[in-house]
């Protein structure tokens, strides 16, 4: 038989090159390796590995690849194993047991050993050193084509991660976009001076309301000015910078909240004030968000309010308040005296507990009635109806008991007395009054039984004196 040319023979060469850098795999890449050099090896059985240490990563094989636990395949794998950890190719002969002859050559990449290639021949043929040579050249393209794909799968996953990454700071772009909406829609539209000053004091930014109120004598708006000037218009009672709430939060990095006054349009005025810190990627304050909510028109409410609790608590009679589902809101020390409970034991809880379980079933009926129905301002006045103190012993109570609404909320306060003593005080005066009434009945009719005795005994004298003539 006639050897092919050298031209055809480097032809088949470069197409086992291409066949090898084109598959799309890395166990593409061993299989076309191993089918091209087990035609030039006159090979019966190839395969390539992979490997990690001790373990196998890909496979290819030609004509096909045996189960695990077939002979042949353990002991590719197992001679394979050993070539890529010394690095170094060898060859099995023929023995008792097999008449192949396996050749192992290591796949390296520069100092590594990624793998090797097992070609298993009959006998003990001799390969010729130019083929030798188109063996180990299959093996550097072998060799490039896996290295290549693995940096390709490197850089995949990558490029999969930074896309994750990118996905991820798009999103938190959004929600701190969302977030700052939310933020500039409430500050914006809310009646509270709100401004942003850096560590030198200097205004950065203010809100709507803030633009709204002009500043003292020079530029004519805000950003750019000192915070002095904010306190100069607004809370001139604020006292030296150093003590100032800006001057603190920045310092102690923390929340700080303080009443400031001031004489804002000729009239004094109370702004309560909170400066937050705006902190940096290192966790020091880079600014201070400054709210100042004026409290002039809360002045009359926190006096009534006091006004109400020491009159509520000074009450000689319990007072009980509570909302539309009859949750207990708030009660007075004389009511806790009535009925032998703490605070903590009754504020939040239901008002049936200070009542008889018939009564407490019928109150919740009628409340729930009474709210579904609509019905406002409910007043009762001067109701008697039984209350059970903590220990189980029921006494009479008189109800007074009215409605109000407060931020939309429907509330009722009552004020219970206990009438048991007046009760047992009045029906001891009817018992008394009975008796009197009685002795006076008795005594009338002794009166009566006493005047016809005399008069019939004037009769009797009459006739017994006819009869003695």
């Amino acid at each position: 038989m006639t050897a092919p040319s050298p031209s055809i023979v480097w032809h088949r060469l470069s197409v086992a090159m291409l066949s090898v850098m084109g598959a799309g795999s890395i166990e593409g890449v061993l299989a076309e390796a191993v089918r091209w050099m087990a035609g030039l090896g006159e090979a019966d059985t190839a395969a390539a590995f992979t490997s990690d240490g001790d373990r196998i990563l890909e496979e290819g094989w030609f004509p096909r690849a045996p189960g695990r636990g077939e002979a042949i395949g353990d002991r590719l794998r197992w001679l394979a194993l050993e070539s890529a950890r010394t690095g170094s190719p060898f060859e099995c002969t023929p023995t008792d047991l097999s008449a192949d002859t396996i050749r192992i050559l290591p796949l390296q990449a520069g100092e590594q050993s990624i793998g090797a290639v097992a070609l298993v021949q009959r006998g003990t043929p001799e390969i010729k050193p130019s083929v030798e040579a188109k063996l180990e050249l299959i093996v550097r393209f072998a060799v490039e084509a896996i290295v290549q794909r693995r940096r390709i799968a490197e850089l995949r996953a990558a490029s999969d991660q930074q896309k994750r990454w990118f996905d991820q700071l798009d999103q938190q772009v959004r929600v701190l976009d969302r977030e700052r909406q939310k933020f500039a829609a409430v500050v914006n539209q809310s009646d509270t001076y709100a401004f942003v000053v850096d560590p030198s004091r200097t205004i950065r930014w203010v809100n709507r309301t803030m633009s709204l109120r002009p500043p003292p004598p020079g530029p004519a708006s805000w950003p750019g000015r000192t915070c002095r000037d904010v306190c100069s218009t607004l809370a001139s009672a604020a006292g030296s910078c150093q003590s100032c709430p800006v001057s603190r939060a920045l310092e102690q990095n923390h929340p700080v909240h303080e009443e400031l006054r001031g004489i804002v349009d000729n009239r004094a005025r109370t702004f309560y004030t909170t400066a937050l810190p705006i902190r940096g990627v290192d966790g020091r304050p880079q600014e201070v968000l400054v709210m100042l909510q004026d409290l002039t028109d809360l002045e009359a409410l926190r006096e009534s309010e006091a006004r109400y609790h020491v009159v509520a608590q000074a009450a000689s009679d319990g007072i009980v308040t509570i909302d539309e589902t009859s949750t207990i809101l708030f009660v007075n020390d004389a009511l806790l005296r009535m009925f032998g409970y703490t605070h903590a034991e009754l504020v939040g809880g239901p008002l049936t507990r200070l009542m008889p379980a018939a009564l407490a079933e019928r109150h919740r009926s009628a409340l729930q009635a009474y709210v579904g129905g609509g019905k406002r301002k409910m007043s009762w006045q001067d109701i008697q109806l039984p209350g059970v103190h903590r220990d189980g012993h029921e006494f009479t109570l008189e109800l007074s008991f009215g409605e109000y609404v407060k931020e939309g909320k429907r509330l009722f306060t009552g004020v219970l007395r206990d009438v048991t003593d007046r009760r047992r005080a009045a029906s001891e005066l009817e018992r008394a009054q009975e008796q009197v009434r009685q002795s006076q009945n008795m005594e009338a009719i002794g009166r009566l039984a006493g005047g016809i005795a005399h008069d019939f005994n004037n009769l009797l004298t009459t006739v017994l004196g006819h009869s003695t003539m």
